[in-house]
């Protein structure tokens, strides 16, 4: 795409997705053939491209290391300065157009990214909500999962892996309207087994509403 138009691109698969970005076009998001607007998520009509399996940015595997993946590679070959903000943010981005459980994420906005922490934001909609109007236990056990897990994709190793034990502490409630932060990070690194945490705060008064410990495995993948 980069050599038929004549700009180089800067470009990162996430989840079967090609992130396209340039500083002028910001990012263009190619996914199941389709292309859509990066900073909103609007789909551009009219336009489809063909990626196929054999083409030299396809990996076969969803456990790809982060470094082969991460934006390690502009079209230059030029390391993006912050080299998992980048892909974290890309990585949200395809939860919104997601069509799994992933989707519960679609309203987290990403605030800080470093090796090994993420991050973000959440404002608390009635879809999120209990009978009660707070939010409800399971979709914060639900952000937790995921969030610990893109703190685990912003290392060296960069492997989502698969739940192997979720706990969650319910300290205090988050109504309709309040935002909360989920700050989760990775305790222990290892081969097969990891160990995230995570905090989530009511941002208005920074009270925790939650506390989490969750453990990860990376199984052997069979061809």
């Amino acid at each position: 795409l980069a050599q038929k138009i004549g700009v180089k691109f800067e470009v990162r698969e996430i989840e079967g997705a090609f992130i396209f970005s340039h500083p002028l076009t910001k990012n263009i998001i190619i996914f199941n053939s389709q292309i859509f607007n990066g900073q909103n998520g609007q789909k551009i009509e009219g336009i489809r491209i063909s990626l196929h399996k054999n083409e030299r940015l396809y990996r076969e595997s969803h456990l790809w290391p982060v470094e082969k993946w991460l934006g390690l590679a502009t079209i230059e070959g030029k390391m993006s300065t912050n080299k998992y903000l980048n892909t974290i943010k890309d990585l949200y981005k395809m939860y919104a157009l997601s069509k799994n459980f992933q989707r519960c994420a679609e309203k987290c906005r990403v605030v800080e990214v470093e090796e090994g922490r993420v991050k973000v934001e959440m404002e608390v909609e009635e879809k999120h909500t209990n009978p009660f109007g707070t939010l409800h236990g399971g979709m914060t056990a639900t952000l937790v999962d995921i969030v610990t897990t893109t703190a685990l994709m912003a290392t060296p190793q960069g492997k989502a892996g698969v739940t192997v034990d979720l706990t969650v502490s319910y300290l205090a409630p988050a109504k309709i309207g309040e935002t909360i932060l989920i700050d989760a990070w990775v305790t222990k690194l290892g081969r097969s087994l990891s160990y995230t945490s995570a905090d989530v705060y009511r941002k208005v008064d920074n009270t925790k509403i939650a506390t989490a410990l969750h453990t990860k495995a990376f199984p052997i993948m069979k061809n």
